[in-house]
Formats: C-alpha cells, sequence, structure tokens
C-alpha cells in the first residue's frame, strides 16, 4: 500500500481512500468473515497497540514513513557467533569429506 507501482495504490493515498477501501472490504466478504477480521483487529489492537488502526485512518497520527530502507547484512541479524563458529564447522566437515574422498580409491586404481 502506497506505492505508486503497485495496482490500486489509489486505495491508499489519502485517509478517505483507505477508509472507504476497508468499509467496502468488510461489507463485499461474507458476515462472518468480516466478524472475525475485525475481532482479529481488535486482539491485535489490544495486543499490540493502534498501529495498525493507525495504518488506515487518522484517529492515532500520522504512521512512520513506509520509505524504503536497505535491508540490515545478514551478517548483522541473528546471533552472529553462532553463525561464524557454524560457518567454520562446516567448511572444516567440507574440507574433511574432501579429504577422505581423496583416501577412497577409485574404480580400476590400487593403492600403492
Amino acid at each position: 500500500a502506497g506505492w505508486p507501482s503497485l495496482p490500486g495504490n489509489k486505495n491508499h493515498e489519502s485517509w478517505l481512500a483507505r477508509l472507504t477501501f476497508g468499509l467496502q472490504l468488510v461489507t463485499k466478504i461474507p458476515p462472518p468473515i468480516a466478524l472475525k477480521l475485525i475481532a482479529a483487529i481488535a486482539r491485535f489492537s489490544l495486543t499490540y497497540g493502534v498501529s495498525l488502526i493507525r495504518s488506515v485512518t487518522p484517529l492515532f497520527g500520522t504512521p512512520p514513513s513506509y520509505a524504503w530502507t536497505p535491508p540490515v547484512p545478514k551478517e548483522e541479524v541473528g546471533d552472529v557467533a553462532a553463525k561464524t563458529e557454524a560457518l567454520a564447522m562446516m567448511k572444516a566437515g567440507k574440507q574433511e569429506n574432501l579429504a577422505a574422498k581423496e583416501k577412497v580409491p577409485q574404480k580400476g586404481k590400487q593403492l600403492a
């Protein structure tokens, strides 16, 4: 939502368009599903705060920008020490496998 190149972006360009889109969505789906959707939005909001409601209504202020930011390099995500150790173990295992393959006689060849 909010990306000019996406189809249907006009539904997200203003608060009125967002509200209209949301209300149309809820009125076009079967009532039991609409109720479950509304209940899920309420549960999410009670658990995590008003970020979802703020993203589609002007009631709780302007949401943070959705401008693209570069992702965090994969080396910096998660437990860096564990990743380094795992990579070292995989490298060592690969080297051991290569060494073991060199010791296995090939078909038609004999060890000296």
